[in-house]
């Protein structure tokens, strides 16, 4: 078997689990008295950096998502605050 066939298979047998985002080597910024929008946010990278903005204490986080039903959906769960 050639080797991009091996790294194909290899693909299709990785397991479909989120995998944790080492965010340590992103430069924090101070955000505080900052809004921040975010779209896509409810799923993939747009959760992940509402995650990573929301522990940087902005004024205001807004998330930006296909509709209100999808964002909520996104939102339950975690430590983000519907206003």
């Amino acid at each position: 078997m050639s080797n991009t066939l091996q790294k194909l298979e290899a693909m299709r047998n990785m397991p479909d689990q989120p995998r944790p985002v080492d965010l340590s080597a992103v430069k924090a910024e101070n955000v505080k008295g900052r809004v921040i929008v975010i779209i896509g946010a409810n799923v993939g990278l747009g959760f992940e950096a509402a995650k990573h903005f929301a522990s940087m204490n902005p004024l205001r986080l807004v998330l930006g998502c296909r509709s209100e039903e999808k964002g909520k959906k996104a939102v339950k769960g975690t430590f983000f605050v519907l206003h």
